[in-house]
């Protein structure tokens, strides 16, 4: 009797399973865009884009920073006036302004930047934090496809272009979720951290909690620590009496009508957009963080595959805080990864593909792509709710991937 078939082994790519039309369309979008952005910063003059942006775009407020606290002014970054008067030596276009709102702890990521040149500074930054991400996400998935994708997702791209820091949030994001199980030390020090920008980690504490990832837990709350007191006895106490000075001014940013809420893509920002009261708009945030608390929770003290419940996690961090700039959307990156590697041992669901490219490319629309891209990658999550009983277990990667639990044991839920 002649027995069974084997089954095919799934392809190891990250990309495995897209029919490779949807891919190819979907490389080229990005790739263009990638061109197009370069070639707009790269060909323009005087340290000014073609777009009329200076080369940098809001790194500029970085470098501020820096010369603030390399002249033992660190205070400055939360006064808004003489932070201008700093950023004007240097900016290459007229009232090119930017707020600090970062607290005093992120002073060490960006003090040693003012001892370069401004252009060094800003080579050096991006390069910087861009090795980071490809290098966990690297970790996440040895394929020669993860850096390509990972560069070309579009929001590492306007991350790069605009100065920002979403790729270092990126980076420290997927390195904790990472190092969750092999070594929680490690993972509670990216957690720590993280916590320069404490609008990302919102809903951390309720996966760790629900999964019983104490040790993670502990090393956070340890990290933090260090980290703060590290800024206290580099830059003084100053700082930390001037951050209060941040809350009142974004909480005028975030109620100011004449605000533009197109690179925002929160829930809040969306209420905001179709010109709702602020008490409504507020209860639209609060909403939609109860929701995504309660979805990690649920999802993270299940039998997920841990693929999932970190891609969960990621996609509804967008829901759960008011705040979230177009460059943060790089840790979308990382989530959509981790729903990739569980799609490629499952297969995918209904609908998910289509969903994941819309969250793909969804942000190369002018003005206000960042909406759909959250909105996508948030309904795919949603769509995660019925991965959880049909996938118990760990991801088993087959080479060349590197399987890091050796045990062979299930996720700690």
């Amino acid at each position: 009797m002649t027995g069974a078939a084997p089954s095919p082994a799934p392809s190891r790519a990250p990309v495995a399973g897209i029919p490779w039309v949807m891919a190819v369309l979907l490389l080229q979008l990005a790739l263009a865009f990638l061109l197009l952005g370069s070639w707009h910063t790269l060909t323009g003059e005087d340290g000014v884009s073609r777009a009329g942006n200076p080369i940098g775009v809001d790194f500029n407020q970085y470098y501020a920073v820096s010369t603030a606290t390399l002249r033992g002014m660190p205070e400055v970054a939360y006064d808004p006036t003489r932070l201008f008067e700093i950023e004007a030596e240097t900016a290459t276009v007229d009232d090119w302004r930017h707020s600090w709102s970062y607290p005093p702890s992120a002073l060490l990521f960006v003090w040693p930047l003012a001892t370069m040149p401004y252009f060094a500074a800003l080579a050096v930054w991006l390069l910087a934090t861009l090795a980071l991400l490809l290098a966990v996400c690297w970790r996440i998935a040895p394929h020669p496809w993860t850096p390509v994708l990972v560069l070309l997702f579009p929001a590492v791209g306007l991350s790069i272009f605009s100065g920002q820091n979403g790729c270092l949030s990126a980076a420290l994001l997927a390195g904790a979720l990472t190092f969750l199980r092999e070594k929680p030390w490690l993972a509670g020090l990216c957690l720590g951290l993280l916590t320069y920008k404490p609008s990302l980690g919102l809903l951390i504490p309720i996966a760790l909690l629900a999964a019983g990832h104490w040790r993670v837990m502990f090393w956070a709350i340890g990290a933090t620590v260090l980290f703060c007191l590290a800024s206290l006895l580099a830059f003084g106490a100053e700082p930390w009496l001037a951050y209060p000075n941040s809350f009142a001014f974004m909480r005028q940013q975030l109620t100011d009508p004449a605000l533009v809420y197109f690179p925002v893509p929160t829930p809040y920002a969306q209420a905001k957009l179709w010109a709702l009261p602020q008490a409504v708009a507020d209860g639209v945030h609060i909403a939609g963080l109860l929701a995504a608390a309660v979805f990690v929770f649920w999802l993270w003290r299940g039998a997920a595959r841990f693929e999932i419940k970190a891609a969960g996690l990621i996609l509804a961090i967008p829901f759960s805080t008011p705040y979230l700039q177009f460059y943060d959307m790089a840790i979308l990156a990382v989530g959509l990864l981790y729903l990739a590697l569980a799609a490629r041992e499952e297969g995918w669901l209904k609908g998910e593909r289509w969903l994941v490219m819309l969250a793909f490319v969804a942000v190369l629309e002018p003005g206000g792509g960042e909406q759909p891209a959250a909105l996508a990658a948030a309904v795919a999550g949603a769509r995660l709710v019925y991965r959880p009983a049909r996938s118990p277990g760990r991801l088993t990667l087959r080479p060349p991937y590197r399987s890091r639990d050796r045990s062979g044991a299930c996720d700690p839920c």
